[in-house]
């Protein structure tokens, strides 16, 4: 991980790939190793046991959503999942919207200017994810994403949410809006 940013991730080429496999295999099973997490995502993003290594992320960002923030959840869990979804892993939307709003401050700003940026962008998979939802928590996972990291939304990104919502007329797409704009009139 280069500085712990995920969005200069370099993956090793062909000849290397087997050796960084092993070696962050080695590491997970090491359960004294402190970075399980990032351990998690690189093999996640390297397709090895994808499935337990993304549900291991999401059971650390389920740490972020207790006062005492468990399981080792902090500031990278969000980014770690935001970046699997920008990677063709549309599943991990869901759970991003239901405990990306946290106790973990920082990660919390990032999960929302992220979800803030999917309604803007991709819509349709947003309101497939919100849609999930019972409409109480519809309401508060748009809200989360009108106010992005805490400020509104980007002005581009607002206009689009706008536009792209109120061509939709059912009733998930008018009750994100209305929130979205409630999240974005005192901004």
């Amino acid at each position: 991980m280069p500085n712990g940013g995920v969005h200069t991730l370099l993956l090793p080429s062909p000849e290397q790939r087997g050796n960084v496999v092993r070696q962050l295999q080695r590491m997970q099973s090491d359960v004294s190793h402190p970075d399980a997490q990032q351990v998690a995502f690189l093999l996640a993003v390297l397709d090895v046991n994808y499935v337990q290594n993304r549900d291991y992320l999401v059971w650390v960002l389920k740490g972020c959503n207790v006062p005492e923030v468990t399981h080792g959840c902090d500031d990278m869990t969000g980014e770690f999942l935001a970046y699997l979804y920008e990677h063709g892993h549309s599943e991990v939307l869901t759970p991003l919207m239901k405990y990306g709003n946290s106790y973990n401050a920082a990660g919390s700003e990032f999960v929302g200017t992220f979800l803030s940026e999917t309604v803007a962008k991709s819509p349709d998979n947003f309101l497939d994810a919100v849609r999930s939802f019972p409409a109480s928590t519809q309401k508060k996972i748009c809200y989360f994403a009108g106010l992005a990291d805490g400020g509104g939304m980007a002005p581009t990104n607002l206009r689009l949410a706008r536009k792209a919502l109120a061509a939709r007329p059912d009733d998930v797409a008018v009750r994100c809006l209305r929130e979205i704009e409630n999240a974005n009139k005192s901004k």
